[in-house]
């Protein structure tokens, strides 16, 4: 280090250190590069306010305030751009373990308590830590992935609630991720999608996500374990699920009750004009994203399965 604060060859039960109260941080700029992980975050502490006496071996940290993030990439994939934050958070600190006895985080829509504890040792934080976000904004979320650049989702418009709830555990240091288990559910959720005349609508989801044995983009894996919605009159339901975000590789499986005339209005390319009667798939489409985070995105894909069709016209 370039200066100390206190000489730990002093041979005392409790060395002084220091005793902070009302330390106020205003309009400081970090931009942080870890070139380890390929990771870039870029944001402005607007208010930043925190004490604690750290002159003993046991106390109590506190820190709250709010920011504004610019921006948050991995591996050139952008995941949180023009983004408001806010803390509240409360620590009980046994020498080098930290509990957190309030600990509460805004994120744009997202309003979470965070519960749990790490550990700090030899530049790593040991994390066993939990975060709940009940009745999230899924416009929000929506309007997060149009920001980021996600194409698939450039002409939907979502509305409605998802709870989210996520694990963090293991190591985390400038060149180890630590491990990140999360899980999500709707109900009753809806989508439009423009140039579609019917909405999606009383969408539930059931799902997770983990970032895989390695805690990477290339093991992580996004599982919808189950979907179902109303279409106009027509009923589907099925899963879907993706691994490797950097060359995403996907499962999809599609089941239902299909009106030809709502897949019409959904698949516009079809060589038809007037159509009557129900299909009923049961596929199973597996397919690779390629040139994800670019101009050059595509995909390619294989369907499997039966499609029985009835009165049709």
């Amino acid at each position: 280090g370039n200066y100390n604060i206190s000489d730990n060859k002093q041979d005392t039960a409790n060395p002084f250190l220091f005793d902070l109260k009302g330390v106020n941080i205003k309009n400081f700029h970090v931009n942080y590069i870890n070139k380890a992980k390929a990771l870039e975050a870029n944001l402005l502490v607007d208010n930043l306010n925190f004490e604690g006496n750290i002159s003993r071996i046991n106390y109590q940290l506190k820190a709250y305030g709010n920011a504004h993030i610019h921006s948050v990439s991995n591996h050139d994939i952008l995941y949180l751009s023009d983004q408001s934050f806010k803390t509240n958070v409360s620590l009980q600190v046994k020498e080098n373990l930290f509990s957190i006895s309030q600990g509460d985080i805004e994120i744009g829509a997202l309003i979470a308590d965070i519960t749990g504890e790490f550990l700090l040792s030899e530049g790593a934080a040991d994390l066993n830590l939990e975060l709940a976000g009940k009745k999230v904004d899924v416009a929000w979320l929506s309007n997060i992935l149009k920001k980021n650049g996600v194409s698939a989702v450039d002409k939907i418009n979502g509305s409605g609630k998802i709870d989210l709830n996520a694990k963090i555990s293991g190591l985390a240091s400038s060149t180890l991720t630590p491990h990140i288990q999360t899980s999500f559910s709707t109900q009753g959720a809806a989508f439009d999608i423009d140039g579609f005349k019917y909405p999606i609508k009383s969408l539930d989801i059931s799902g997770s996500f983990n970032n895989g044995i390695r805690n990477s983009g290339t093991t992580s894996k996004l599982d919808i374990s189950s979907f179902h919605a109303l279409v106009s009159d027509s009923d589907i339901s099925g899963s879907l699920a993706i691994q490797n975000f950097q060359l995403p590789r996907f499962t999809l499986s599609l089941l239902g009750e299909l009106q030809l005339e709502d897949l019409i209005s959904l698949v516009p390319e079809l060589p038809l004009n007037k159509v009557k009667g129900t299909l009923y798939p049961d596929i199973q489409v597996n397919g690779l994203i390629t040139g994800l985070g670019n101009d050059k995105q595509g995909i390619s894909f294989i369907p499997q399965g039966s499609l029985s069709l009835h009165d049709c016209g």
